[in-house]
Order: C-alpha cells, then structure tokens, then sequence
C-alpha cells in the first residue's frame, strides 16, 4: 500500500500532494497516539485528541477522494463481493493458510 500510496503522490497535482502530505501527518500523529497509550489521569484528554486525529484524517480522505479518482479506488476496502467481481470467469480465487500449531 505504500508504495501505491508514494506512486499515486508522484502523479498528484501540487495541491493534492500537499493534502497527501497533511493526510500522512495526521495518521503518524493518530499512530503514535495510540500506540503511545494514556495513563489513568489523562485518559478522557486521550481519547478525545485520539478522536480529533481521526476526525481529521477523515476530512483529509475526502478531500483527496474528491479530487482523485485514483485515491477514491486504491482507498476503498476490499470486500469479498469487490474481490468476486475482479475475478475473470475462467479464474479461481485461493486462500492460502498457515497453521503452525504451538
């Protein structure tokens, strides 16, 4: 996803870059935060700014969305049914599993 994401930057126009460029600021801030962690006394201010972040990157993901065909269709989640509909009708799709039991 990545390197889709850095390609897709690449091809963007300068304004749309500059809100990529917002968007990754407010997922590393919103990482951070959480995986950070919250003592007791300041969990509700934890929550909340956790709340602000994702609220914002939101707003950012429209806003790229809007202007970007390319972001709206690599930033969709792939479901079962848009996996389906990909598969040619001569294809099969396999799921591989590793179990390694303990």
């Amino acid at each position: 996803m990545t390197d889709q994401f850095a390609a897709l930057r690449r091809r963007s126009s300068p304004q749309d870059r500059a809100l990529l460029d917002q968007l990754s600021a407010t997922r590393s801030q919103l990482a951070t935060l959480v995986f950070k962690g919250a003592s007791q006394t300041e969990f509700a201010q934890h929550r909340a700014e956790i709340a602000r972040l994702e609220g914002e990157a939101e707003r950012l993901e429209a806003q790229v969305s809007a202007s970007s065909t390319e972001f709206r269709a690599e930033s969709r989640p792939v479901t079962i049914e848009r996996a389906q509909q990909s598969i040619p009708a001569s294809a099969a799709l396999i799921e591989l599993v590793s179990y390694r039991p303990e």
